[in-house]
């Protein structure tokens, strides 16, 4: 007897001929042994049909069946034909040949392929699950790092009144929000740990709750860092802001809300 295998290692016995295969479903006939109806059914789950092997006596694989990965349907059939055999019935001088059916109780499932749906189904829960992990590991990423996946930070107005922000220093687990998206399109640090409110989005204001962190530039002035309110500024580099390149004189230490022309000779200077 031939037996079938699941990815679980899940053996049944198949009875004779027990696998009909056609272009879009599989049928597969074998004895239930002692399992209930629904833990057989239990069993045929894509996790473990995207791949069936049929054994041989010695229950080495000699055929592998693939794709038929979507459950259709059980069945449960209690005089099914499991064997035949001709028999003579009749003396050996006259004999009379008779087909003797031996019947049993099997089970039959149902696979099919998967359709579209199912497949696109499978690939959004893959991403899903991706981004999920993605959006874990962004709480650690540095600066530029996160600026490069500005997608993964949860947006500042989607959070409910009430969230607390955390400043990145004093981050205990590595899943407080750190880093918030601003309706501008541009990515933010909490520099000060508070409780979101509607009036505190990070823009002109609010500099003492975030800064905007720069999108890759050097700070050079072959590279200036443009130049957004709620910015800190760092001694020695080089910010442009309405065309005009400046030259930062001394560090900020905090977010500024003003523009470097109206921070001349404090600040900065133009080159």
């Amino acid at each position: 007897m031939t037996k079938l295998k699941l990815l679980n290692g899940k053996t049944y016995e198949l009875v004779s001929n027990g696998v009909i295969a056609t272009g879009k479903e599989c049928k597969l006939i074998f004895f239930p042994e002692d399992e209930t109806f629904e833990e057989i059914e239990s069993r045929f789950v894509s996790e473990n049909t995207q791949k069936i092997y049929i054994l041989d006596s010695t229950d080495t694989p000699i055929r592998s069946i693939i794709g038929y990965s979507k459950y259709k349907s059980l069945e449960k059939r209690t005089d099914y034909v499991v064997d035949s055999e001709t028999v003579n019935t009749g003396t050996e001088e006259e004999p009379v040949y008779e087909i003797k059916d031996t019947t049993g109780t099997v089970m039959i499932v149902t696979l099919a392929k998967p359709d579209v749906e199912d497949r696109v189904d499978e690939i959004e829960k893959s991403n899903a699950t991706i981004k999920q992990v993605a959006v874990f590991l962004a709480f650690n990423f540095t600066d530029q790092q996160a600026v490069q996946v500005k997608s993964l930070y949860p947006k500042w107005s989607s959070l409910i009144d009430g969230t607390t922000l955390t400043k990145q220093d004093e981050a205990v687990n590595g899943t407080e929000i750190t880093k918030v998206l601003g309706d501008d399109g541009k990515l933010y640090k909490v520099i000060t740990t508070h409780q979101k409110q509607a009036d505190w989005a990070p823009r002109r204001g609010t500099e003492s709750l975030f800064t905007v962190i720069d999108e890759e530039h050097a700070g050079t002035q072959e590279d200036p860092i443009p130049w957004s309110t709620n910015m800190i500024c760092y001694n020695g580099k080089y910010y442009t802001y309405n065309g005009i390149l400046y030259k930062c004189i001394r560090d900020s230490g905090i977010a500024l809300q003003y523009t470097p022309d109206q921070l001349l000779d404090n600040y900065f200077q133009t080159v």
